[in-house]
């Protein structure tokens, strides 16, 4: 993985405790540029900015090139793409859990997806809220980790999802998931009025480890490979005799 020009993103801002642990783990791998937004952007997912200009602004205060960007997650990866080539975009690292349903809103998440459509693979990697100083160590073997499964699709471009564990102590390793029917309602605002829309179904298997809500809680580092395509092939397949 050496050599390689990484695009490093987020949706919490340039100077985001995670953003900056990992553009540092990250330049020991190649050549680093962040391009993120200049102020918080999360649940965003991948909203971008139309029919005006997005700007940037170089930052000069870290040891990798930085530009904070007046847009979205997905404005930034955008932007850079527009204007330089990259072997990778790795998203994150975002401050809270990407798991479930919060995929779907994730900025972090959106940033990753939005590298495939400019034919990028990429990596999104979220912590548990305020505590990602707390897995700095797990970084490099996340990071690797990461690259080897990278590798082994070759020319085949990919986007995996990653989610450090919930708890420091007693870390089970890695685990292979899938995107379950989970969402943090923690995170729900309060209306006005004291409406609070209506909790998600939360219906898992707790001892399913396939799922990537019971592997987080397992306290396994889960991988999730992602893609931005909607359909729902399962229905196609079903309804092909209606037009055959």
């Amino acid at each position: 993985m050496n050599n390689k020009k990484i695009l490093v993103v987020n949706d919490d801002g340039y100077d985001a405790i995670g953003i900056q642990i990992l553009a540092k783990h990250l330049l020991k791998y190649g050549d680093i540029v962040v391009y993120a937004p200049a102020t918080g952007q999360s649940a965003q997912s991948q909203a971008i900015t139309c029919f005006q200009a997005i700007n940037r602004e170089e930052v000069f205060d870290y040891d990798y090139k930085c530009y904070k960007v007046y847009g979205k997650p997905a404005d930034c990866v955008r932007l850079a793409t527009g204007l330089e080539d990259f072997d990778l975009v790795i998203s994150g690292i975002n401050n809270g859990f990407n798991i479930g349903i919060d995929t779907l809103y994730s900025g972090t998440i959106g940033a990753a997806c939005d590298a495939n459509l400019h034919g990028i693979s990429s990596i999104a990697i979220s912590a548990p809220r305020g505590r990602i100083a707390d897995f700095e160590f797990l970084l490099d073997s996340v990071l690797e980790k990461c690259f080897e499964i990278g590798d082994s699709f070759g020319d085949e471009m990919y986007c995996l999802n990653v989610n450090l564990p919930r708890e420091v102590n007693d870390i089970k390793g890695f685990k292979l998931t899938r995107v379950g029917y989970f969402v943090d309602d923690l995170t729900m605002i309060e209306y006005n009025d004291g409406f609070k829309p209506a909790k998600y179904n939360l219906d898992y298997n707790q001892g399913d480890l396939s799922i990537d809500y019971a592997a987080h809680m397992a306290n396994y580092i889960s991988i999730t490979p992602l893609t931005w395509d909607k359909t729902h092939n399962s229905h196609l397949n079903k309804l092909k005799n209606i037009f055959e």
